[in-house]
């Protein structure tokens, strides 16, 4: 069975024509007589709508406006969508360009950070060494006076640091509780540094 319809171009075409006819005091009928009639059978064509009056004409022009109307409000949509996420792509970005701005100077101020404790171990260092010239070049008893006001911690730490004949005279200067207690600290070090010398030596014997 055969369907009688319209193109969407015929359909315009129509729109205009009648438009025309009925600038120029043409009747609607006359007016849609200038269209011609296909048959077809392709789905993808809506079946065309029975235009019998001017009336007719205008309620399709209608809705054909508001079909229209419906589409650019779709594309303006579209439009603002995609302007909202190409925003959102940039702010992404941004992000990730400070991210990486953050951790370059995170990298940045732990070398910093690691090279000013360097000189600062460098600079006890130098001091400690600086410090226990002092003593060494001390007349032993004037050394053994300073040692015995001090921690004995930290007289041990000096006295350790000494050449073995200046450490052995402020010893010998030492009052007897006193030289004891450094001499328990001193012994425990040695003992702790051979500990660490044995464990690094049968460490590399084993890998080997």
């Amino acid at each position: 069975m055969k369907r009688r319809g319209f193109s969407a171009l015929t359909v315009i075409s129509t729109m205009f024509i009648a438009a025309g006819a009925l600038r120029i005091g043409m009747g609607a009928e006359a007016a849609i007589a200038f269209a011609p009639a296909m048959t077809f059978t392709d789905e993808d064509y809506l079946e065309a709508p029975v235009l019998r009056s001017a009336e007719d004409l205008k309620l399709l022009l209608k809705a054909f406006a508001e079909r229209d109307a419906d589409l650019r409000a779709f594309e303006q949509q579209l439009e603002a969508r995609a302007v909202e996420l190409t925003a959102l792509e940039d702010s992404i970005e941004a992000q990730k360009l400070a991210l990486n701005d953050r951790r370059v100077a995170a990298e940045k101020a732990e070398e910093e950070l690691r090279a000013t404790m360097t000189l600062a171990e460098v600079a006890a260092e130098d001091d400690l060494s600086k410090l226990t010239k002092v003593y060494e070049n001390m007349k032993p008893k004037e050394a053994a006076n300073l040692f015995a006001s001090m921690e004995p911690k930290f007289s041990a730490g000096f006295l350790g640091r000494m050449k073995p004949q200046s450490s052995a005279a402020i010893m010998g200067q030492l009052p007897t509780e006193i030289a004891y207690s450094i001499s328990v600290l001193l012994a425990g070090r040695n003992v702790e540094a051979g500990n660490y010398a044995d464990a690094i030596s049968q460490e590399a014997a084993v890998q080997e």
